[in-house]
């Protein structure tokens, strides 16, 4: 048995069941478990780094309680940071992004000891690899 329940513009649904969402035009209706939710306000708050759980839940159609209870699982997973107060909200930290791969010190200390032997166009190359995927603090 599948229990659905219905968005309605201006309406917000609690619960942790399937949820039908559609945007605020009523445009492009998704269906949405718990899971993909969560993935979904992670990589929301990855793109925009920072917002609050009343534009999260006008976002995803359902309430605030619902958003708090997300942010507790994903907070055990990822680097979410929740403040209260005028300005607080719910923040990714600065140094976090969803499926971006980096190198370790030592891969980017090893690429940087064999740029000397490489021709131009590797070079170029391996210094475009390096300024996407190397950390930006030496060692």
């Amino acid at each position: 048995m599948v229990l659905l329940i219905f968005y309605r513009p201006g309406k917000r649904v609690a619960g942790s069941f399937f949820i039908l969402q559609a945007n605020k035009q009523g445009e492009e209706v998704i269906w949405m478990g718990p899971s993909e939710r969560r993935r979904a306000i992670l990589e929301h708050l990855c793109q925009k780094r920072f917002d609050t759980t009343k534009n999260l839940a006008e976002l995803f159609g359902v309430c605030e309680r619902t958003i708090r209870n997300d942010l507790v699982v994903l907070t055990c997973s990822y680097p979410i940071e929740t403040s209260f107060g005028p300005y607080g909200g719910i923040r990714v930290a600065n140094w976090f992004h969803l499926n971006r791969h980096m190198l370790s010190f030592e891969q980017a200390e090893l690429l940087r000891r064999i740029r000397p032997a490489l021709n131009a166009d590797d070079t170029r190359i391996l210094d475009a690899i390096l300024a996407e995927f190397a950390p930006k603090t030496v060692k």
